[in-house]
């Protein structure tokens, strides 16, 4: 019976042994067979992510684009505002002295006919 406990156990270890063996050489095999597969998925994944560093870049700078535009367009309204009103100022205060000067030739029409008047009306 020691014999034959001893003999299994013999063939359990050695089978054992060989199965891990097999297992390992397997392994490998499948590693051989994988790894272009994975080194091709690691090259396509930093290919993505320059793909997307170089967007972000290149979104960021439009971004920077767009904000330098809109303030030189928001500047250039507020100097076409500035000279709208300039030009209003200058158009009330043409109209005002054009009515002051209306009517001091009126004020002067009538000072020189009441003088007629005054000279000819003398009774």
């Amino acid at each position: 019976m020691k014999k034959f406990l001893t003999a299994l156990i013999a063939v359990l270890l050695t089978s054992s042994i060989a199965a891990n063996a097999a297992e390992s050489r397997i392994q490998n095999w499948v590693n051989d067979l994988i790894s272009p597969i994975t080194t091709k998925e690691k090259e396509l994944n930093s290919q993505a992510e320059a793909q997307r560093k170089a967007r972000e870049k290149k979104q960021k700078a439009y971004e920077k684009q767009q904000k330098e535009r809109q303030r030189a367009y928001e500047k250039k309204q507020r100097e076409r505002q500035r000279e709208l009103r300039k030009q209003q100022r200058e158009r009330e205060k043409a109209l005002q002295e054009a009515q002051e000067r209306r009517e001091n030739t009126r004020n002067a029409f009538r000072e020189e006919a009441n003088f007629w008047k005054s000279l000819f009306n003398k009774d």
